[in-house]
């Protein structure tokens, strides 16, 4: 079970990585965009500024690191709702639950 724990968690990883390399070419996008509508120059400051990591896609690599600090947070973003297996249970006790009600509403004497 090991092993596949660590191919979904990879899988997460690369999926994670890859969205914060789209969030980094969107944020140079749209600033490269703004700038020419504006009629400005990219000046060296501008250009080494675009290279850190904004908001976004320093979030999602931090998600994405390979630490115990990103498993923690992966796990929290997996495993901190219900699972499918504890839906469908609940979901069939509360079908069970009404066709009882419905049996003993049809076993019921009726009054006149």
């Amino acid at each position: 079970m090991r092993g596949g724990f660590y191919s979904a968690d990879e899988a997460i990883r690369n999926a994670l990585m890859a969205q914060a390399d789209a969030a980094a070419e969107r944020r140079m996008k749209n600033r490269r965009e703004g700038m020419e509508y504006r009629g400005e120059t990219m000046t060296p400051e501008m250009e080494e500024d675009m290279q850190r990591a904004g908001l976004l896609q320093a979030a999602l690599q931090q998600a994405g690191a390979d630490t115990g600090a990103g498993m923690a947070i992966r796990g929290t973003a997996v495993g901190g709702g219900m699972t499918a297996g504890a839906a469908g249970l609940i979901a069939l006790m509360d079908y069970l639950q009404q066709g009882q009600a419905e049996e003993m509403q049809r076993n019921a004497p009726l009054t006149s």
